[in-house]
């Protein structure tokens, strides 16, 4: 069965132990994106049921590429802020309890970029790639 971005639970997993794949079974997985998988790794995802796709199997884009892809296939948005908190630089006297609309902490989304992906690309899945 075809792997679906818009649907299944897909991981980018480093490692490419086969110790790993209970994890990733818990995890409910349904595939992983391995850049460097080995043959036993390979073997037990097959075994578990779970996909593994390789990097070069996508297509990865940076915010100044939307609009120009031409082929088919998903399209990856490899650049931008993934979510995460950032912390401001040092002001002398604010500590870290001052917060507010202007203040840190900020909570960095790219939710829109998911908008762009489907606007472009409607029969596509949207994926955020870091």
């Amino acid at each position: 069965m075809p792997l679906d971005f818009a649907k299944d639970i897909v991981v980018r997993w480093e490692s490419s132990s086969p110790e790993d794949i209970p994890l990733l079974k818990r995890a409910a997985a349904s595939a992983v994106l391995c850049p460097n998988a080995e043959a036993s790794f390979l073997q037990a995802c097959s075994s578990a049921g779970i996909t593994v796709v390789r990097e070069s199997e996508l297509q990865p884009v940076s915010l100044s590429e939307l609009g120009s892809v031409k082929a088919s296939g998903p399209v990856v948005l490899s650049d931008g802020l993934w979510p995460g908190i950032r912390r401001p630089p040092t002001v002398k006297g604010r500590g870290d309890e001052t917060a507010s609309a202007s203040r840190e902490p900020w909570i960095d989304s790219n939710g829109y970029l998911i908008g762009y992906l489907r606007a472009l690309y409607p029969d596509r899945p949207a994926v955020l790639a870091p």
